[in-house]
């Protein structure tokens, strides 16, 4: 055989060993990356899961707060036109949305209006 094909044969032996380590090495990073994608992925949807939940949180509990004033502010007017029963009813609302007691509502005979029991006069 002579001596050039026997270079030649070397060397595309040697590029074929490198063409494998190249693909191999292009295969590996392939999947690391594929990894990395799926976690980054993972962790946006969590994130994503986590706002939904706030969200959700601030929205329930602003809803309530202003059905507690409706109710409160209805409790008044009723106050006002002398219907007790009525007035009661929105205390009862008013309680069962905030959690909150306060001390027996005061009719418009006495003067006084409504007083709060508790941290919430600050709101008035």
């Amino acid at each position: 055989m002579p001596e050039h094909e026997v270079v030649r044969e070397q060397v595309e032996k040697a590029r074929e060993k490198q063409q494998k380590g190249i693909g191999l090495t292009t295969a590996v990073i392939a999947a690391l990356m594929a990894l990395a994608n799926l976690l980054a992925s993972s962790a946006n949807t969590q994130k994503v899961v986590v706002e939904t939940k706030i969200a959700d949180w601030w929205a329930y509990t602003h809803s309530n707060d202003t059905n507690a004033r409706i109710y409160m502010a209805d409790e008044r007017i009723a106050q006002l036109h002398g219907e007790k029963e009525a007035a009661e009813e929105f205390h009862k609302l008013y309680e069962t949305k905030t959690g909150f007691r306060r001390g027996p509502p005061h009719g418009p005979e006495t003067g006084k209006g409504l007083r709060l029991a508790g941290p919430q006069s600050a709101l008035l």
